[in-house]
């Protein structure tokens, strides 16, 4: 289907991008300008003087995990694009009247809802007009129109027009259905928003209804102006990135491994009895995490190839020297020698929660000739998501 919309459309391009904020209008007199009284008029030399420079950033609104609710907003974005323009003074009797439109060009996306290349993830754009109630723009050949105003001249004056758009990305499937790992938005499906700024002939347009035909511009000093905007712009940058992440819940650990005397490791690789086991959580976590934990030492030297960690002086010793030809281990259940070299482990994740944990319990073991002294360890552990 073709149309003089859709062929404008394709041959006036616009950059950049748009949205929040109600919509209203401003009225500047020029220095010196004398207020008269108003004129029946027309709207002349509009322009979309501002639109991607007063865009914000894209916020989170809903955290993505896994009990977030179909529908829910994740994240958005508004932009405000301005209209400006000035009047003169009707030579007819007709009156006219500015009227401000938009829609998604062409018949995909009838419901509004843009697929993104994250299959689960889509753009919504709603538009708030000053007047009248917000309107989630649709797919459609013809622009729907959001707000009039009656245009009278005034000498001197530059009206300007800021209007509301709100992007929002939704969640249109169960978190749990969502590619696991990092989620990164970075196409719309092609989609465009088209914006109009037209002076028509009091009475044409509707609110909420849709213009099924194009002035002709053919002798028509009229404002009659239309910006195309393209995926990168709704989008505002080359990709948006939902982080995956996780509440801390455990921050430190303690494990109590007795005090065996040299007696209990009579050869190399003899251990102690294990500690309790000790359990690291997270909590709330995205949807698209991946929780893993590791462990390391501070020198990294302590940490010997094998996954020994060294002994060290601590305020606990009470002056006693540090034992020699010991040292500590952990393990667990799934994994024989936890190392303490960085290397990461994943951690276990029920199916359908949004907490995980990693649990480990530690012992001595023999090393070499054994001398008695203090037997205390440290090492840091870290929690990575994605």
């Amino acid at each position: 289907m073709d149309c003089q919309w859709f062929r404008r459309l394709k041959q006036r391009r616009g950059p950049h991008g748009l949205t929040l904020a109600a919509l209203f209008m401003l009225l500047w007199l020029q220095p010196g300008a004398g207020v008269h009284a108003a004129k029946e008029g027309k709207a002349v030399n509009c322009a979309f003087s501002s639109y991607g420079s007063n865009g914000q950033a894209w916020k989170e609104i809903t955290p993505l995990t896994r009990s977030t609710p179909v529908g829910a907003v994740l994240m958005q974005r508004h932009v405000n694009p301005l209209i400006e323009y000035t009047t003169e003074e009707s030579k007819t009797l007709e009156r006219h009247e500015f009227v401000s439109a938009a829609h998604l060009p062409g018949i995909r996306f009838p419901d509004g809802i843009v697929p993104t290349n994250i299959d689960g993830i889509s753009l919504k754009v709603t538009a708030y007009p000053g007047r009248g109630e917000a309107r989630v723009l649709t797919g459609n050949f013809f622009p729907q129109v959001l707000e009039k105003y009656d245009v009278e001249h005034t000498d001197g004056a530059r009206f300007k027009i800021l209007t509301a758009y709100m992007y929002s990305l939704i969640l249109t499937r169960p978190a749990s259905e969502l590619p696991k790992g990092p989620l990164v938005v970075n196409s719309l499906s092609g989609a465009q928003l088209a914006l109009y700024a037209l002076d028509l002939d009091k009475g044409v347009a509707q609110v909420g209804q849709h213009l099924l035909e194009l002035p002709s511009q053919e002798n028509r000093r009229r404002c009659q102006k239309s910006l195309v905007l393209s995926e990168r712009d709704l989008l505002g940058t080359d990709e948006i990135k939902f982080a995956a992440k996780c509440q801390v819940v455990t921050r430190d650990v303690t494990l109590r491994l007795g005090s065996p005397s040299a007696h209990d490791f009579p050869a190399l690789g003899s251990t102690s009895p294990p500690s309790a086991m000790a359990r690291l959580e997270v909590s709330d976590c995205s949807a698209n995490s991946l929780p893993k934990v590791s462990f390391s030492t501070e020198p990294a030297s302590r940490c010997d190839p094998t996954g020994i960690l060294g002994l060290t002086q601590s305020a606990q010793d009470g002056g006693r020297s540090v034992a020699k030809g010991v040292g500590i281990v952990m393990f667990n259940e799934q994994i024989p020698r936890i190392h303490c070299n960085g290397t990461q482990y994943a951690m276990e994740r029920l199916s359908g929660s949004d907490n995980a944990s990693f649990s480990f319990r530690a012992q001595y073991i023999r090393t070499g000739p054994i001398t008695e002294g203090s037997a205390n360890s440290s090492a840091r552990f870290n929690f990575t998501f994605d």
